[in-house]
């Protein structure tokens, strides 16, 4: 794991009394105050293996409480069984606070799951178990952090007022912002579930700047017929759904490249992906590691080992996010979008498209893919920058697909285009924009296009002035006469820049 994933750090989940509940064998404890200390013997050496090869630990204590007895909840036990809650949180955290590469435990890993957080009475309740065993961890061990991670990302800040103050909302009581995020699409519970949106509700809402940390990432990278256990979430296959966005190994390095580049740019202090292995056929989740039972790692693996590592311009590339731009008469993915795939914008006719500033430093390429669904009678697509300073430049190459040319324009002034061609047609089309140094150039389905002064007729060169080089630049995309798919977009770093997110 370490050597294909390029970890530091580890999360293991430690059972309550769920196996002496579910087979009346004692596991950690039999949620009566028995506790069995060879299994936690086996806990430390896990710990010390880990920390052999210079990995730290985050143990998530509470898993599988009696408050799921039955298929149901019983809140009570909260109350009444707490004295064992806490004398078990003693004896776990007197083992944990003598090792060097324990630095903090999960107290309780997603608290809000199952529509606790629906019921104030019951989210109250629950913040103040977990505020009186915090206080527990930090009697035994006060250099420990004590986090807790959210199941739903909006939860992580809501307030209530049966919570003692201070301990009124997962953000409050955690040290960390801890969150798991797997929406990676527009198929989730909230209609800005796209890691772009996310992170940045996360980011904006972290007011007393602690340490954010995205607990659980990750996407399947195939299906498997045994589903979630879970009814309704969108990997639920036995009842026959399937998430819009397929479970392919191509699917899952777009969400973890996604997930990587926008917690890094939004500052994030930690990423951990679920799982680092795929589950055996059968179990309960679907195949979501980032290595097979094989041992051979996944396309999405070489993705998340580049995290926090500054590598994405040498090793080649990173996203452009097509969800964090504006559009206009067009639908994004994720805000209500329609496209089946995990990057991507459809631009109606008239529609269209800007990123962000990007924080790429020159020289730089930007590549853009496309598709037109329908062959336009006329004008088609227009794919370009423009500077983000002052007085901006805006450079677009258009399509004209009634003549077969492709148009460029400065500040919406054409200077150039190119000598009629066979044509687009409805294949997928990919422009590059080059900037290298102070020139401009531009590729299409890698052949580096021609252009031709209108004035002239002469061989055309573009050439930018040094303020320009240094200025920020948006990409922009724009659909004429017939609706455009833009499926990607990306920014290629040159080998040996600092990427910077």
């Amino acid at each position: 794991m370490k050597r294909e994933l390029n970890i530091n750090t580890v999360r293991v989940f430690l059972f309550y009394d769920h196996e002496y509940r579910a087979w009346g064998q004692l596991g950690f404890t039999d949620g009566k105050g028995t506790f069995n200390d060879a299994r936690l013997q086996t806990v430390s050496r896990f710990i010390d293996l880990a920390g052999a090869e210079g990995l730290d630990v985050v143990p998530t204590l509470f898993m599988e409480m009696e408050t799921l007895e039955h298929g149901g909840f019983d809140w009570t036990t909260l109350e009444t069984n707490y004295g064992y809650h806490e004398a078990y949180a003693r004896w776990v955290t007197r083992m944990l606070a003598a090792k060097a590469n324990v630095h903090g435990v999960n107290l309780k890993n997603e608290p809000d799951g199952f529509g606790a957080w629906a019921d104030p009475e019951v989210a109250g309740r629950i913040l103040t178990w977990m505020g009186r065993l915090k206080q527990v961890i930090k009697d035994e061990a006060p250099h420990l952090g004590v986090y807790v991670n959210s199941a739903a990302f909006d939860n992580t800040f809501k307030k209530f007022e049966g919570a003692p103050v201070g301990h009124q909302s997962i953000y409050d009581l955690s040290d960390a912002l801890f969150f798991n995020s797997y929406l990676w699409a527009d198929n989730g519970f909230w209609p800005y579930a796209v890691p772009a949106t996310i992170y940045r509700y996360i980011s904006d809402h972290n007011i007393a700047r602690k340490p954010m940390v995205l607990s659980e990432l990750g996407w399947p990278s195939y299906n498997d017929d045994s589903g979630m256990i879970v009814p309704g979430m969108q990997w639920d296959l036995p009842l026959g759904l399937r998430p819009t966005t397929p479970s392919t190994p191509e699917m899952q390095k777009r969400a973890v490249e996604e997930s990587v580049y926008w917690a890094e740019k939004y500052g994030f202090s930690g990423l951990i992906a679920w799982a680092a292995y795929d589950h055996v056929p059968g179990a309960y989740r679907n195949p979501f590691g980032l290595i097979d039972g094989s041992g051979r790692a996944s396309a999405a693996a070489a993705v998340f080992a580049q995290a926090f590592t500054n590598q994405y311009s040498s090793q080649g590339e990173a996203p452009v996010s097509l969800v964090d731009g504006q559009v206009t008469d067009g639908k994004i993915n994720g805000l209500n979008g329609t496209t089946p795939l995990p990057a991507g914008v459809n631009l109606d006719a008239g529609g269209s498209y800007a990123s962000q500033p990007l924080r790429y430093a020159n020289p730089v390429s930007l590549a853009v893919k496309f598709r037109q669904p329908r062959t336009p009678t006329h004008d088609g697509v227009a794919v370009g920058i423009t500077s983000a300073a002052t007085t901006p430049k805006v450079i677009q190459l258009r399509r004209e697909e009634h003549t077969k040319v492709w148009r460029l324009f400065i500040n919406n002034s054409e200077t150039a285009r190119s000598r009629p061609d066979a044509g687009l047609g409805t294949a997928p089309v990919h422009v590059r924009i080059e900037l290298a140094n102070r020139a401009v150039t531009f590729q299409v389905n890698g052949s580096a296009l021609t252009l031709y002064s209108v004035k002239n007729g002469g061989r055309y060169s573009l050439t930018l002035t040094a303020g320009e080089v240094t200025a920020q630049w948006r990409l922009t995309a724009a659909a004429s006469t017939a609706a455009v798919e833009l499926l990607e977009a990306r920014a290629h770093g040159t080998a040996g820049t600092r990427y910077s997110p």
